[in-house]
């Protein structure tokens, strides 16, 4: 068919409901509907805009049920699956509070009033002959989704003895390597898989079907719009059944760890990504906090570059978990019942406070968030995945009231390294007036520290303050004269601003401590040609 004719075209279908399946099709109960008190959320940093944090909520989800359907379609990534011509909504899908993936991409219209959804822009079709089990939906290809909405189906079918190896698996195309590895231990060949693209069309004659094992509202409606920023999530735009995820967690322990993982560390900080990438909800000073967090004996790991298997290991005996908010803070389910998880998150209105921490509920774990300022960095436009600045000594009082003991440092050197650190972030990621603001700050406290004078020394340097740069230089050299690259700035400002007659002095100084003489002879170097040239 003619591409541009399949988007032209219109595909309308009634709305249904999980009931009206389970009475047609004679569902089978597999968790009955579930009631839980969720508790306060902690909240540390930027005071957070959401007051309903501090209060507990009552919420519900429904029972899980599965049942064989017959002739259902799917369209790739969308959120309802197809049965009957019937299109089947989550029992807490409300226009008003909740809109799909295709909604915001303008490929689907619901008409409530009309008990009527319509889908467009399909990018192709497909018929297929097998039966099957469909684990595709929004974010699907996301991890945390994956792990809480999607991949559970199939465990909850494993547990009810169904026999998988008779149906095909629909996945998300975009899914990654370590997801469908989570199919693998659940038996699933590769052979089974059907990869469904996105906005495509599917229909299937048979289906093992399973109503929704959470209600997570996707996004808000218009989430993107500036008119919406003053919204407030609620709790119940979060509704996990709490078995589910207990569930699939031991399950896997169990298919994975026969044996205790020793190297499985105690603590561990989640690191957001290695470098900055655009519209990432990115923490701009994340190396203070990493080396802050180390220095207290957090092991830094990113997720994203392990297998499932080497991600649950590494997780399995952890009791402190310190991440930005993201997917891979799923994997805090590995972690023995009780752990602290602490998420770092920005201080928007919108934000979802409810989402990890009713995940942490679930599986016995105590969670609290310390919120950072929004940092218009210019690498996002949406604010949900805006940019944000921590504070350190937030995040430690956030671990402290969690039972950590800190290891303790004399006041003075405790404040200038913490400033020191936030002001190497702010250098590293180019933000030099406000990494110049926090060396300044150290240097109230700690007027000669070599490193704090040395770095503040290269950025007047680069600005070409060369005559101010001269002076950090030198008290560096004189604070830390066993430092080579002190030597080597020192020496390199002595030229640059002209003092040629006093590098020979410095030369011969510099190599009694810690400059080499094959470094001193390269700079000897560049004198005379520095002479040369003039």
């Amino acid at each position: 068919m003619d591409e541009n004719k399949n988007k032209a075209k219109f595909e309308l279908f009634e709305l249904g409901t999980v009931d009206e399946v389970v009475a047609k099709f004679g569902g089978i109960k597999l968790l009955e509907e579930i009631q839980y008190e969720v508790p306060p959320v902690p909240m540390y940093g930027e005071p957070c805009p959401n007051a309903d944090v501090v209060k507990s909520h009552l919420l519900v989800h429904p029972a899980i049920y599965y049942a064989t359907v017959t002739d259902y379609k799917m369209i790739g990534g969308a959120a309802f699956p197809i049965i009957q011509n019937k299109s089947v909504r989550h029992q807490y899908f409300s226009p008003e509070c909740w809109e799909t993936s295709e909604q915001a991409m303008m490929c689907c219209y619901i008409r409530e009033e009309q008990n009527l959804i319509g889908y467009t822009y399909i990018n192709s079709y497909h018929h297929y002959k097998s039966s099957v089990i469909n684990l595709v939906g929004n974010g699907s290809y996301n991890f945390a989704h994956w792990m809480t909405e999607f991949l559970p189906q199939l465990v909850l079918l494993r547990n009810a003895a169904v026999d998988l190896s008779g149906y095909k698996i629909l996945v998300d195309s975009r899914a990654f390597p370590s997801m469908l590895e989570a199919l693998s231990l659940l038996g699933v060949s590769d052979e089974q898989l059907i990869k469904i693209d996105e906005l495509t069309f599917n229909d299937f004659p048979e289906a093992l079907w399973v109503s929704p094992v959470a209600n997570v509202v996707f996004q808000r409606p218009k989430a993107i719009l500036s008119s919406e920023h003053d919204k407030l999530t609620e709790p119940s735009h979060t509704i996990f059944h709490p078995e589910v995820l207990r569930i699939t967690r031991d399950t896997f322990l169990g298919l994975t760890l026969e044996q205790p993982y020793d190297a499985a560390p105690e603590k561990i900080f989640i690191k957001r990504f290695p470098g900055r990438r655009y519209h990432a909800r990115s923490i701009i000073n994340e190396y203070a906090i990493q080396h802050k967090l180390e220095a207290e004996g957090f092991v830094s790991i990113e997720p994203s570059r392990l297998t499932f298997t080497e991600q649950i290991k590494l997780f399995s005996k952890a009791k402190y978990i310190v991440g930005a908010s993201g997917a891979a803070l799923l994997n805090m389910i590995w972690a023995p019942q009780g752990a602290k998880v602490i998420v770092l998150m920005n201080d928007s209105k919108v934000a979802n406070y409810w989402y990890f921490s009713n995940i942490a509920f679930s599986v016995g774990h105590q969670l609290s968030y310390v919120l950072g300022k929004i940092d218009n960095t210019g690498n996002w436009h949406d604010i949900h995945h805006a940019d944000f600045e921590i504070d350190v000594g937030a995040v430690v009082s956030a671990l402290k009231s969690a039972g950590l003991q800190m290891a303790e440092r004399p006041a003075v050197n405790m404040a200038v390294n913490d400033a020191l650190e936030i002001a190497k972030s702010y250098q590293l990621s180019g933000h030099l007036d406000k990494a110049i603001e926090a060396y300044r700050k150290a240097l109230k406290i700690d007027p000669e520290n070599a490193e704090v004078n040395h770095n503040l020394g290269l950025i007047e340097a680069q600005c070409h303050d060369a005559v101010a740069a001269l002076g950090r230089f030198e008290r560096a050299v004189l604070a830390k004269p066993e430092i080579e690259q002190y030597w080597v700035s020192y020496i390199e400002s002595l030229i640059q601003t002209g003092a040629i007659e006093s590098v020979a002095d410095a030369l011969d100084l510099g190599m009694k401590y810690g400059l080499r003489a094959t470094t001193a002879q390269k700079l000897a170097a560049n004198v005379i040609d520095d002479i040369d040239i003039n």
